[in-house]
């Protein structure tokens, strides 16, 4: 491996073999060769924190508390670090610790539209539309809602049988958003209205729609 021939390596070459690792995969070997990184002294990136970060969902959110990556990340956070900030968020929403996300989020000084995404997400999951249209309206004074957002937004009217507020956001779309609304978007709607019983409603609704239904319609 050219990698391990190299006579000196510096910090971007050990962000690379972690990045390498990550991206194949290769979860546990990221973490190893951080770990092997930080034994020889490498002075670290937030950008290499934030790929480590990336691999736990494929371990688990224990594994991860419990390690010193944990710690890094952390201070890095309350640093105000919004690339760690929001690539640790990321990880606890995919291992499903929604209270571990809700703390880093909310001690984070700065938010991007990702951890903003991923909070409303974690809460559509759970299907608690109150704390999904809480963030929602929160986020409008820090970042402008995406496709994403309005997909997990419209995901938890379906959950929690939010029919009226659903309709309402769906066809606010173009208007308030400028998002014209997507397969995914249309597919919330269609489950939505079937969770609540009105089969005859979600037929007229898919008959209407701009594009031939997709299997997830």
């Amino acid at each position: 491996m050219v990698f391990n021939g190299m006579g000196r390596r510096n910090s971007v070459s050990w962000c690379a073999m972690v990045a390498v690792c990550e991206q194949n995969d290769e979860k546990e070997k990221a973490c190893m060769v951080f770990l092997m990184g930080r034994k020889e002294g490498i002075e670290l990136t937030d950008y290499m924190v934030s790929i480590v970060i990336s691999a736990f969902p494929g371990l688990s959110g224990l594994e991860f508390r419990r390690s010193s990556v944990n710690a890094l990340a952390v201070k890095a956070c309350v640093e105000g670090n919004i690339f760690v900030g929001s690539a640790l968020v990321d990880m606890y929403g995919k291992c499903e610790s929604i209270e571990d996300c809700e703390q880093v989020f909310h001690e984070m000084p700065e938010r991007s539209l990702v951890s903003w995404n991923t909070m409303i997400c974690g809460y559509a999951h759970q299907g608690d539309v109150d704390m999904v249209v809480t963030l929602f309206e929160e986020m409008q004074f820090e970042a402008m809602p995406n496709y994403v957002t309005l997909i997990c937004v419209l995901s938890a009217c379906s959950r929690g049988w939010a029919v009226k507020l659903g309709n309402k956001i769906f066809e606010s779309m173009m208007d308030r958003y400028r998002i014209e609304p997507g397969v995914e978007h249309y597919a919330c709607i269609v489950d939505m209205l079937g969770r609540a019983g009105m089969v005859e409603r979600a037929y007229e609704f898919v008959q209407k729609m701009p594009f031939h239904p997709t299997i997830s319609v």
